[in-house]
């Protein structure tokens, strides 16, 4: 739980930043995960929205976060100066926001009209969130146009690609699980900029 609280902010945090984002009166970003709360000052504001009976899903899920923040605080650990070190690609760029044993957390940002090479992984299996514009996504045999809000899992050892069909820059935040996260571990099929089996 402390890791989905962790990823909401940062879903909401890139969503601000790369999106436009709904604000209320009082000028405080807004969540689009199927509720329309806020996730203000969690440590100050321990209680639900007014409006919280219209949406039992939304009330559940601010009772979680509400007890998620009573029990700890997060603390995502930062590159030098306190900012995460973003990495340009032909395609876009990624930014690591956390990483731990077993688990990596990026931003990933690709250009309209541009996509990532045809690869797959070893060691590690994908979890990608879209926050912003939209995502063709290759996963084996199949393929699938994904919106904001959405999601799909890609499992290692499966071919895979992501796509930005759209024209606006395609933002997501993705979420690798496995026993190595090194960029070195990719075989690419195919690579609309020749590059070699190295960096994403």
């Amino acid at each position: 739980m402390l890791v989905l609280l962790w990823l909401l902010r940062q879903v909401d945090r890139a969503e601000h930043n790369s999106c436009k984002t709904l604000h209320s009166a009082n000028q405080s970003p807004q969540v689009g995960f199927g509720f329309n709360y806020r996730l203000v000052n969690l440590k100050k504001q321990r209680r639900l929205p007014k409006d919280s009976a219209s949406n039992p899903q939304g009330v559940k899920i601010m009772v979680q976060i509400q007890e998620i923040s009573q029990v700890s605080t997060l603390h995502a650990p930062a590159a030098p100066n306190g900012i995460a070190a973003t990495e340009l690609r032909p395609w876009g760029s990624f930014t690591t926001l956390e990483e731990g044993p077993g688990y990596k957390i990026k931003r990933i940002e690709v250009k309209p009209g541009h996509r990532l090479s045809l690869q797959m992984h070893h060691h590690r299996s994908e979890h990608w969130i879209v926050v912003c514009g939209t995502a063709k996504v290759t996963c084996g045999e199949t393929e699938q146009v994904l919106f904001t809000n959405q999601s799909t899992y890609v499992p290692q050892c499966i071919s895979h690609r992501l796509e930005n069909p759209g024209v606006i820059p395609l933002v997501l935040i993705e979420v690798q699980n496995g026993e190595y996260l090194g960029e070195d571990d990719i075989i690419r099929f195919q690579d609309d900029y020749a590059r070699t089996e190295k960096a994403k």
